[in-house]
């Protein structure tokens, strides 16, 4: 065990005799070089190592100058830790959409500590391949699919840790409603309701509605005013101008495009068109019209239908 009382020196060449006219030698005690007391041997020169100096590397020296040895070590912990760094991956864990945030944390005794990441999807292929890691950072371009997230940690002596996390990208998730679904040409409402939700994960923060498009047909229509809700957006568009471009259609198309926060969309969706005005005008003329086309029946020459034909009114027939 290397304790206080534990024998040291620095490193000073090649191993062998101590030579006074050579590079200055420092040798002592672990407890006198974490003092800072320590002078090369025969000078008054310090070693300016102290109980603050960090440790880059550790030499144990096995002696066989009187013969051939063999040495085993093993087991070596450093302050009671023999393990490698510990890793957690705070993000990725679980389905996103869009970017991936990436957040790691490593710890160690030594805390300058070499990290890097890969990525990799369900085919093998390497998104990402051996990254280096210093802050948090997003994965931007990952397509829909499964992923396996690799990190390694690596301290300063040489020890290496590794940690694995499955996470899946879906689609973006963003879904358009248009309300009311049938637009009554008739009705004196006020508004068209556009509804935009957004996946579980998203957020409206970076909501700006100049980054909003709308579309009636084809013709922009510019929201009259909006709300943000958990994970929605409703903009509010002037009834009576999507009146004005539903005129004479059965349909309407409502096209939605955009971007909110990281999330870009295309979406549409359609309302029914109706007038009833119309509809029941053209129900009374088709009912003239059918009243025109009926009447009594009859023959091709114009004269009135009889129950048969035959001699003094009877009817031609076999007895």
């Amino acid at each position: 065990m290397i304790n206080n009382s534990t024998i040291c020196w620095l490193g000073s060449g090649l191993s062998g005799p101590y030579n006074i006219t050579g590079p200055a030698a420092f040798f002592g005690t672990l407890g006198e070089f974490k003092d800072g007391t320590v002078t090369a041997i025969g000078r008054e020169e310090n070693s300016g190592v102290s109980g603050e100096t960090l440790v880059l590397g550790i030499d144990i020296e096995v002696d066989n100058w009187i013969g051939h040895s063999e040495a085993y070590i093993s087991q070596i912990t450093l302050n009671g830790m023999s393990s490698p760094p510990s890793i957690t991956i705070q993000s990725p864990s679980s389905t996103y959409s869009g970017d991936v945030p990436l957040i790691i944390e490593a710890t160690d005794l030594f805390k300058d500590l070499s990290i890097t990441y890969s990525v990799m999807n369900s085919t093998g292929y390497l998104i990402y391949d051996n990254e280096p890691y210093n802050d948090p950072t997003m994965l931007t371009g990952l397509e829909p699919g499964d992923y396996t997230l690799k990190v390694y940690a690596e301290s300063m002596i040489g020890l290496i840790s590794e940690a694995t996390e499955e996470f899946t990208v879906t689609e973006k998730g963003i879904t358009v409603n248009v309300t009311p679904k049938t637009l009554n040409l008739k009705s004196h409402g006020r508004w068209v309701t556009v509804k935009i939700q957004l996946p579980e994960d998203a957020s409206t923060d970076d909501f700006d509605l100049d980054d909003i498009t709308i579309k009636v047909n084809g013709e922009p229509v510019y929201p009259e005013w909006y709300t943000l809700g958990d994970g929605y957006v409703v903009l509010k568009l002037s009834r009576s101008m999507v009146q004005e471009l539903a005129a004479g259609l059965d349909e309407l198309e409502v096209t939605v495009t955009g971007n909110i926060g990281d999330i870009s969309f295309d979406e549409m969706d359609t309302i029914r068109v109706i007038n009833p005005g119309k509809m029941n005008q053209n129900r009374e003329n088709h009912q003239v019209q059918s009243q025109k086309g009926k009447g009594p029946r009859q023959n091709s020459k114009g004269k009135g239908s009889k129950p048969g034909k035959g001699n003094n009114g009877k009817a031609k027939g076999r007895n």
